[in-house]
């Protein structure tokens, strides 16, 4: 080949390598000026969606961002709000113990008021609190230190909406004007309540948040001091400053915000008369359902829930799950889970055996078939 062939041949493929380039070139800086478009006018950009496919519906989910403040005290910190900080509470976004007392445990904002009759001022003031950083969440959850939540089906369900718009989303219920505390602060005794209820945890959206910080001030609209049920309070203040409410049901028409636990969900209707949850009767917005079609395939939150049942709750949303074809087979080798016979009555020795790290060594003792079990012990256990 000669010189000449061979430069024009290189000449050629870096032309072809130039447009290429300059079309590339084109390309991203069109996309990042239309991501900065985006940003600029307040919607959400390409690069702040993901996609999730959905056999159902086909609806494009948004990410979301949640801040979770969760109200507690100084005495439950390693109890309660130890295991809500280790189990639900780590798939928050940013997450607070409102308290009463700094913990170097846990990560706390400390508010100065303690008691059920002083949570409607201390929901004030912790959101007062998160002023600075509040507007980089799309939405903020207020939950109890005895609530358990599962945060990707909350996530999921707000992804549906606009975080810019005043919203408000738990368990919907109705407080009555015939019930002394649902009565209006300012004396209108004539006046029903809808209202989230606190036990089930509720979320405002960006703009909910906005309108509470600017609005909980004017006590014409939201009643001022730290008295009062909070979560009727809060409600009253939200729909009175313009705020709309969400209904949490799913398509099917069940719940997935419950103020209850999950046992109680399921038998409602046969305990209605039980002294601490009869009061659903009574303030029930919605109809109750029981049994298997009382609670969502996709619920949220269930309240009132010891420590315990919250680590149960942990397990069995996150770890058990039935086996599936293709899914990885757990089981070892037969012949390494079969126990001898002769073995299962020498249970000193069982235990000792069944305890061996090593699997290769475990299972070339249980596969023996001539152990001297008198001998073992003589050696296993001679003091």
């Amino acid at each position: 080949m000669s010189i000449k062939i061979f430069i024009k041949r290189n000449t050629q493929w870096f032309r072809r390598r130039e447009i290429h380039f300059l079309f590339l070139m084109i390309f991203i800086l069109g996309l990042y000026g239309l991501v900065k478009y985006e940003n600029m006018v307040g919607r959400p950009s390409s690069s702040q969606l993901i996609f999730s496919h959905n056999i159902s519906t086909g609806i494009e989910h948004k990410q979301v961002r949640i801040l979770c403040l969760i109200t507690t005290e100084f005495e439950h910190h390693q109890t309660r709000a130890s295991v809500v900080n280790l189990t639900w509470a780590s798939r928050c976004d940013k997450v607070m113990f409102v308290t009463d007392l700094e913990d170097p445990s846990l990560p706390t904002m400390v508010v100065d008021l303690s008691g059920r009759d002083k949570l409607w001022g201390k929901t004030k003031m912790m959101f007062d609190k998160t002023a600075n950083y509040s507007m980089e969440f799309d939405w903020i959850l207020k939950a109890d230190h005895d609530t358990y939540i599962i945060m990707e089906n909350l996530k999921n369900l707000l992804s549906h909406y606009n975080a810019s718009q005043p919203l408000f989303a738990g368990a919907i219920y109705v407080c009555r004007s015939n019930v002394g505390e649902c009565r209006d602060f300012d004396g209108d005794a004539n006046t029903d309540e809808v209202y989230m209820t606190g036990g089930a945890g509720y979320v405002l959206s960006r703009e909910a948040v906005r309108l509470f910080l600017s609005g909980h001030d004017n006590p014409a609209k939201c009643r001022p001091g730290n008295s009062g049920p909070e979560d009727v309070e809060m409600s009253r203040c939200l729909q009175r400053l313009g705020a709309s409410f969400i209904d949490t049901r799913d398509k099917h028409g069940r719940n997935r915000f419950f103020h209850i636990s999950g046992e109680d969900a399921l038998s409602l209707s046969d305990n209605l008369d039980r002294p601490d949850i009869a009061w659903i009767s009574s303030y029930k917005l919605l109809p109750l359902l029981s049994g298997s079609e009382c609670c969502s395939h996709q619920a949220i939150s269930f309240h009132h829930l010891k420590t315990d049942q919250m680590k149960l709750m942990e397990y069995m949303v996150y770890n058990l799950k039935p086996h599936l074809p293709g899914d990885e087979d757990l089981s070892p080798p037969t012949d390494e889970a079969i126990i001898p016979n002769s073995m299962l009555v020498h249970t000193d020795i069982l235990e000792i055996v069944m305890n061996i790290r090593n699997d290769s060594l475990r299972k070339a003792i249980l596969m023996k078939e001539d152990i001297d079990f008198k001998k073992a012990a003589q050696i296993l256990f001679k003091e």
